[in-house]
């Protein structure tokens, strides 16, 4: 087993570190010329101390590979021709991989080519992934000499969480940052007035340090293990007690409270834009910005971080528990801030919708985008009720939610209201889009006939949309009685009347 407390692997290590810091020196302009060569000779360097007592020095075909090796890196100091920089490129990883192999495993020597090919691919692949953890292994080793073992790990819970946030701010920033044009100038603009814009920098070179220095390191891991057959011993958990044991499947109160910490800073951050822009008026807008114009957009992507959000309270609710009062109070509050953050973001979207039909009127997708923001907020009511009670089936609920949203939608036939809202708004304002009611089905054509009779000034504007429509007489005529269908016979017989009154 590769012992991780053992002078040459702690060494290895902090050469290792060193090696990314002369990566980040000598290919900071990405520019391959003298560094090449003194960047794989220190490589090799840190590679012979580490398999000093196992590497093969006698004569062999993996030492041949060494020569054109180093002899192609120095190409990169004295030549400058393209095509063999770009093949010199991709062979000398090539060469490095096959050299390093064959000199610290004797037998290889011995084999064919498949077989050699068999090695490298179980170096790369799982020998290499299975060494991935060594560092951290190495690191925590070091670190529970030095420290507390059980603040450590709540630290490494901390940070299992902070990486789990990733992805969720991956998913959710976009949408907020389109959502909101403000917001995503804030964010924009966040690393400059803040002071992050030369920490950004040096995190990045730590970040280019730590990941060229630690993925050497765990090739030398991967490259022993192969060589000893065997693979790196599975860091040692402590024994679940029977405490323990019956939260398994359960998230860790730390992890699950980091997550929640996070999001919940940054959508109150995103609330807080909302209630200074959007539900102020135009005050404290910057010049130039209009409140329709900031207002009018990302009513989309509120409702799709709704969803979302939604989705993280349940899984919230079903994965974080806390086997203490303060704890459960804690996941409770936390819950309760992403809700009503929810519920913020949720009225945001009906303002924005709103004007945003007042200028452009109804379409079936904003109703159905208004729909949806009803279902959501009871949803969101139902499970407030939920986090600080826990009686309720809330995936039954949320289904009886979902169903009686989509009857109601089937029932009320939209395509009326959208001609209803539309017309109202004609009224109003004096704007209405023929075009986009002439691509209506025949649900609409009873409330436009009806419009065009109750309202003379509409009259002309709703003809030439009844004269869009086609009267399908022989579809009455021929259909089998099976295939009758209500609407269909409805909006011939009135667009029948409508062309004989018209002749």
């Amino acid at each position: 087993m590769i012992d991780v407390e053992s002078k040459r692997v702690r060494w290895a290590f902090i050469f290792s570190i060193l090696l990314g810091i002369l990566f980040k020196m000598l290919f900071t302009e990405f520019m391959l010329g003298v560094s090449y060569p003194l960047y794989l000779t220190a490589m090799y360097l840190i590679f012979l101390y580490f398999f000093q007592p196992d590497v093969a020095w006698q004569s062999s075909f993996g030492w041949f590979l060494s020569i054109p090796m180093f002899l192609l890196s120095l190409m990169f100091a004295i030549y400058e021709q393209p095509a063999f920089r770009l093949i010199n490129f991709l062979l000398i990883p090539c060469l490095w991989i096959l050299h390093t192999l064959l000199i610290t495993n004797r037998r290889l020597e011995k084999t064919g080519l498949l077989d050699n090919l068999f090695f490298i691919i179980d170096l790369l692949l799982l020998r290499y992934l299975c060494s991935i953890g060594t560092p951290f292994k190495l690191c925590t080793a070091w670190l529970k000499q030095q420290g507390n073992p059980q603040t450590l790990g709540q630290l490494g819970k901390v940070v299992i969480g902070l990486l789990i946030s990733i992805p969720i701010f991956l998913i959710v920033v976009p949408l907020l940052t389109s959502a909101d044009s403000l917001f995503r100038q804030f964010i924009i603009t966040m690393p400059t007035w803040s002071g992050l814009l030369s920490i950004s920098g040096w995190f990045i070179n730590i970040v280019v340090v730590l990941v060229s220095g630690i993925g050497f390191f765990v090739y030398l891991v991967a490259l022993a293990t192969q060589q000893k057959e065997q693979l790196v011993e599975p860091i040692a958990l402590p024994q679940e007690s029977s405490h323990d044991q019956s939260k398994i499947g359960y998230l860790d109160f730390t992890v699950g409270v980091t997550i929640l910490l996070v999001c919940n800073v940054l959508y109150v951050v995103f609330v807080g834009f909302q209630v200074s822009y959007l539900f102020m008026g135009a005050n404290g807008l910057p010049d130039g910005v209009s409140y329709a114009e900031y207002a009018q957009n990302g009513f989309y992507e509120l409702v799709k971080v709704s969803f979302f959000n939604l989705l993280l309270l349940l899984l919230s609710l079903h994965f974080i528990k806390g086997d203490t009062l303060l704890k459960k109070r804690i996941i409770n509050l936390l819950l309760t801030v992403l809700t009503i953050s929810t519920l913020f973001m949720l009225y945001s979207a009906h303002v924005r919708l709103q004007l945003y039909e007042e200028a452009y009127g109804f379409t079936f997708q904003r109703i159905i985008a208004r729909l949806a923001m009803g279902c959501l907020l009871i949803a969101c009511g139902v499970t407030l009720y939920q986090i600080w009670k826990r009686t309720l089936p809330l995936i039954k609920v949320f289904i009886m939610i979902g169903l009686c949203a989509y009857t109601l939608i089937n029932v009320i036939n939209i395509e009326h209201w959208i001609v209803k809202l539309n017309i109202e708004r004609y009224q109003a304002i004096k704007k209405i889009d023929i075009d986009y009611l002439t691509t209506l089905s025949l649900d609409a054509i009873p409330t436009l006939a009806a419009y065009a009779e109750s309202e003379p000034e509409l009259r002309e504007k709703v003809s030439r949309i009844l004269a869009s429509y086609s009267v399908d007489d022989e579809s009455n005529k021929h259909t089998s009685w099976s295939s009758f269908v209500w609407s269909r016979y409805r909006a011939n017989q009135i667009l029948h009347e409508y062309v004989e009154n018209e002749l």
